[in-house]
C-alpha cells in the first residue's frame, strides 16, 4: 500500500518544477487516491491475496510442464528417451502400488542432465505426473557410459577417463539396480501414489508446491495486517521518519518470509523421512536398496565436494601466478591420444578399465586459457553450486527437493550472497542423506511387511 502511494506521489508531484497549477491538480488527484486506498485497504489486500492464490492454482500445471522441459536432457535436438533398464524397473515398481490404468498413463519418466531426481504433478488429480531421473541411471555398467560426453580435461575436471579419479567418477555413475528401485518407488510415493499396504503421503508434489506458493502469499498478507495494526495502534507514520518506516516495514516482511521458510522446511523434512518409511513398508529389499542409494548419494556428493575444493584452489593459483596464455591445447586430441596409448597396452579383451594413464591434471596455463574462453564457462557452473558440504550432506533441501525456483533453489544454485547463505545455514536443517540413511539402518525389520 505505501509503495503504491509512493509511486503515485512521485508521478503526480513530478510536474511541480514546471507549473504550480499542475502541482495543485496533481496534489488533488493524489489526495483522492490516498483517501480511496485508506478506505478500502483491507478489501484490496484481501482481493490481491485471493487473486494471487487463485492464479497460482491455475498456473501450476503450466509451470510443471515448463519445469519438465527446462531440465530435460536432449540428444542433439530430440529428447533423450529412458533406457530399457529404467522402463523395466518402473513397470516392476508399479505392481507394488494400487494404480489404475489411467494413473499409469499419467506417469511420465524423463531424463535430466543433472544428478538429482525431480517430481512434478500428482497421481491423485488430473494432469501429468512427471518423474525426472539423472541420465546416467539408465546405464547397466560403466562400459555403457559414453566418454566423449563427460567433458574430461576441463578446468572443473582436469583428469582423463582412465585416470584414478576418472575411473572413480565412472564407477559412481553406475547406480545399483536395488538402489534405483528404491528411488523410483520413493518418487511415486511423492506423487501421492498408494502402496499395496494402503500407505501414502498426505500431500503430492503438486500440492506441496501450491502450499509453498500460497504460504508465501499468506506471509505477505499477514505482514500487511501486522503493519496495518501497528499503524492504527501506535500511529507510527506520525512518530517516525519515512526512512525509519520503510526499515520497519521491510523488517516485518522479511521476518514473515523467514518464518514461512522455516515452517515449509520442517514440513518438507517430515515428508522426506516419511516417504522413505513408506517405501520400506514394501519389503526388506527396498530397505536395503534405500541404504545403498543414500550411501551412493553421500559418496557422490563427497566426490564432487572434493572437486569443488580443487577447482577453487586452481582458480586461486591462476589469479596469483602468471601463466602463458598463448599455450596451444586441444582436449579432444589429448583424449584420442590417451585412448590409443591405453589400447596398445591393453591385454584383456573384457577389461573395461584400460591400463593407467597419467593421473596428473592439466597445467594451470591450459586451465587459464580454457577459463578465459566463453564456451567453456558453462562447464564450471556445476562446481559453483552450493548444495552440499564436504561430508556429502545437503545444506538447503533434501535429496529430490533441490531443483526448484524457490528460496532453497536459489540458495542451492549459489545466487544468494555468501553472507545471506551463511546466515540461513544456521537455521536450515533439511533431511540430509546421512539422517535418511541412519533412519533406514535403525528401522526395525519386523515393521516391514
Amino acid at each position: 500500500y505505501y509503495t503504491i502511494l509512493f509511486i503515485f506521489q512521485f508521478c503526480f508531484t513530478f510536474p511541480e518544477r514546471f507549473s504550480h497549477r499542475d502541482y495543485s491538480e496533481s496534489h488533488f488527484v493524489m489526495n483522492k487516491f490516498s483517501i480511496f486506498f485508506a478506505k478500502h485497504s483491507q478489501k484490496l489486500a484481501l482481493l490481491c491475496a485471493a487473486t494471487a492464490c487463485s492464479l497460482s492454482y491455475y498456473v501450476q500445471p503450466y509451470y510443471e510442464v515448463l519445469c519438465r522441459w527446462s531440465v530435460t536432457r536432449l540428444d542433439v535436438e530430440w529428447e533423450a528417451k529412458p533406457s530399457e533398464r529404467i522402463l523395466r524397473i518402473t513397470k516392476e515398481i508399479c505392481s507394488q502400488f494400487n494404480m489404475t490404468d489411467y494413473q499409469k498413463s499419467q506417469l511420465d519418466i524423463f531424463l535430466t542432465p543433472v544428478d538429482e531426481s525431480l517430481v512434478l504433478g500428482s497421481l491423485r488429480s488430473p494432469g501429468y505426473a512427471f518423474i525426472g531421473l539423472p541420465y546416467f541411471f539408465g546405464y547397466e555398467s560403466p562400459s555403457e557410459i559414453p566418454l566423449d560426453s563427460l567433458d574430461f580435461y576441463r578446468p572443473y575436471f582436469p583428469y582423463g577417463p582412465f585416470s584414478k579419479i576418472g575411473k572413480n567418477r565412472l564407477d559412481l555413475m553406475n547406480l545399483p539396480e536395488s538402489a534405483l528401485k528404491f528411488l523410483i518407488a520413493r518418487e511415486i510415493i511423492r506423487l501421492q501414489g498408494v502402496t499395496i499396504t494402503d500407505q501414502k503421503l498426505p500431500l503430492s508434489a503438486r500440492s506441496q508446491s501450491l502450499l509453498t506458493i500460497n504460504s508465501i502469499i499468506g506471509s505477505f498478507y499477514l505482514s500487511y495486517q501486522t503493519i496495518f495494526l501497528l499503524n492504527r495502534t501506535t500511529r507510527l507514520p506520525l512518530r517516525v521518519s519515512i526512512a525509519s518506516k520503510l526499515l520497519i516495514y521491510t523488517f516485518i516482511y522479511l521476518s514473515g518470509l523467514f518464518f514461512q521458510h522455516q515452517i515449509i522446511l520442517a514440513w518438507r523434512r517430515y515428508c522426506c523421512l516419511r516417504a522413505d518409511q513408506i517405501v520400506c513398508s514394501l519389503g526388506e529389499s527396498f530397505r536395503q536398496g534405500g541404504l545403498q542409494y543414500y550411501d551412493w548419494r553421500l559418496r557422490w556428493n563427497q566426490f564432487w565436494a572434493e572437486r569443488q575444493e580443487e577447482f577453487k584452489e586452481r582458480k586461486r593459483l591462476i589469479k596469483t601466478n602468471n601463466h602463458d596464455e598463448t599455450v596451444s591445447y586441444d582436449p579432444v586430441m589429448k583424449h584420442q591420444l590417451e585412448n590409443e596409448k591405453s589400447a596398445e597396452r591393453n591385454t584383456t579383451q573384457t577389461d573395461y578399465y584400460l591400463p593407467k594413464s597419467e593421473d596428473a591434471p592439466l597445467d594451470l596455463s591450459v586451465m587459464k586459457q580454457q577459463l578465459s574462453n566463453d564456451k567453456n564457462q558453462t562447464n564450471t557452473n556445476y562446481l559453483q553450486r552450493n548444495r552440499f558440504n564436504v561430508s556429502g550432506n545437503e545444506l538447503w533441501a533434501g535429496d529430490g527437493d533441490g531443483i526448484n525456483l524457490g528460496w532453497t533453489g536459489m540458495l542451492a544454485i549459489g545466487l544468494m550472497p555468501r553472507i545471506i547463505s551463511s546466515l540461513f545455514s544456521l537455521f536450515s536443517s533439511p533431511a540430509t542423506s546421512s539422517q535418511r540413511y541412519n533412519q533406514l539402518a535403525e528401522l526395525e525389520v519386523k515393521t516391514i511387511t
